[in-house]
């Protein structure tokens, strides 16, 4: 019942960011996405998991965005792991210790394409934000609608590399891909 508040109120959260962005992100649109990376945590199953070992939420990130994910996650435990908040400084050596993997739009689109590409086939839960994020192999790609912050998902992509995604995720998706049964 917690989680499922607290998923609901990440999404309520989103509803009310302000109509014009502006140049710098706002805090707001920062912990909203932080919560978000928390959240997806509490909700996606990794094959394998060790209970023992932290949750590596990496992200590619500025400093600000980096040190508001680590004050949303201090004291939580996902899954009955803590939660360790990880700054990709050196991706490509990284990001295989990493069960999530946030890329924001500060990173160019092509470099987002291809670090998820070099991690397709590991299980890691790959987050962005560029247009094509999901043709590229993501598998959740934030979405503004109406001045929310949403997600959809490559349901696809997830399963390819073993992880399961609740079903209280995807209703929450404003897209979901995935191949239609026959």
């Amino acid at each position: 019942m917690a989680m499922r508040v607290a998923l609901l109120a990440v999404l309520v959260w989103g509803l009310y960011l302000p109509d014009a962005w502006g140049q710098r992100r706002s805090a707001l649109e920062m912990r909203v996405k932080a919560a978000y990376l928390l959240n997806f945590g509490r909700y996606v199953t990794w094959p394998g998991a060790d209970s023992s070992k932290p949750l590596r939420i990496c992200v590619s990130a500025s400093d600000e965005f980096v040190e508001i994910l680590k004050r949303t996650a201090e004291d939580r435990r996902v899954q009955g792991r803590v939660v360790e908040p990880v700054r990709l400084n050196e991706p490509r050596k990284q990001l295989r210790d990493c069960e999530i993997a946030y890329f924001s739009d500060e990173l160019p689109t092509g470099r987002q394409h291809s670090l998820v590409r070099e991690v397709r086939d590991l299980p890691i839960l790959t987050v962005g934000e560029s247009e094509r994020f999901l043709d590229h192999g993501g598998i959740v790609r934030f979405v503004y609608v109406k001045d929310t912050i949403r997600f959809a998902v490559n349901h696809d992509a997830a399963r390819e590399v073993g992880l399961e995604i609740s079903s209280r995720v995807l209703a929450l998706a404003t897209n979901i891909r995935e191949k239609r049964s026959p």
